[in-house]
């Protein structure tokens, strides 16, 4: 009678399983004026983690640079300033997926840095 129990119980787990959402169980902070999703917020992570060095003795947050990037821009940010931003993100993404095919953190480093001079370099030519 156990081992039936424990068979059915097997079952119910294998079946359910597969209608789990994703295995991207982490959870972040939820900003009310920032409507991103997980792999957004990575992104902004990885390029807050570049332009503001983690280990910087001068610039010291009690939370993750990430966090503070995105609390600013949640409480000082109008919503019209945030639209813009996410779609900057969003156009970003895509430059990277049709660059390079991967996400900013499977990027090489020298990559990387020559995509944002040449954005930089375009910011400055317009």
């Amino acid at each position: 009678m156990k081992r039936r129990a424990a068979l059915q119980n097997i079952a119910i787990v294998t079946a359910t399983v597969p209608m789990i959402p994703s295995c991207d169980t982490e959870t972040y902070p939820v900003y009310e004026n920032i409507p991103i999703n997980n792999k957004q917020r990575r992104l902004i992570e990885q390029l807050s983690n570049i332009s503001l060095p983690i280990n910087n003795p001068e610039i010291t947050t009690p939370e993750k640079t990430v966090d503070y990037v995105l609390t600013v821009l949640n409480d000082c940010y109008a919503p019209e300033d945030i639209a813009n931003y996410l779609t900057g993100l969003g156009e970003f993404q895509n430059l990277l997926k049709k660059k390079y095919g991967r996400n900013l953190d499977k990027t090489k480093p020298e990559k990387r840095a020559a995509l944002f001079a040449e954005l930089m370099d375009g910011e400055n030519n317009s």
